[in-house]
C-alpha cells in the first residue's frame, strides 16, 4: 500500500504542473487567501483537487522548503501555518515534513487535528 502511494507522491512530485504551482504558490509571498493566492489556487487548484480525489486521498498539501504550507486541498487551519513551528514540529505533519527533506516522502497522518 504505501510502497503504491509514495509512487503517486514520485509522479506528482514530477509533473511540471506540480512544480509550476509550487513556484505560483511561493510567489505570493505568504498571503494565504489573499487576492494573489486567489488568482493562483484558480490556475492550479483544479488540477490538485482533481489528484486528491481520482488517488483517494482526503488531502493534498505543498509545503514551501521552509515547512510553510502553502496549499492544502482541504483548506483548513492547518493552510498557512509553519510546519517547523512548535505547534507542528512534534505532529505527524511536522514529522513527514522532516522526513521529506531528506527524501520523498508519504505520511498516513490518521487523527491529524485541523482535520
Amino acid at each position: 500500500y504505501f510502497t503504491e502511494r509514495l509512487n503517486d507522491v514520485d509522479v506528482l512530485s514530477n509533473l511540471p504542473i506540480a512544480t509550476e504551482a509550487m513556484a505560483a504558490f511561493e510567489k505570493t509571498r505568504g498571503a494565504v487567501r489573499g487576492v494573489e493566492w486567489k488568482a493562483v489556487e484558480r490556475i492550479y487548484g483544479p488540477f490538485l483537487v482533481n489528484f486528491t480525489e481520482k488517488y483517494g486521498y482526503y488531502d493534498t498539501f505543498l509545503v514551501s522548503a521552509n515547512g510553510k504550507i502553502l496549499y492544502t486541498v482541504a483548506q483548513e487551519s492547518d493552510l498557512g501555518q509553519n510546519l517547523t513551528s512548535e505547534e507542528f514540529r512534534e505532529g505527524p505533519a511536522g514529522q513527514a515534513f522532516e522526513k521529506g527533506l531528506k527524501s520523498l516522502t508519504f505520511e498516513d497522518f490518521g487523527e491529524y487535528e485541523p482535520a
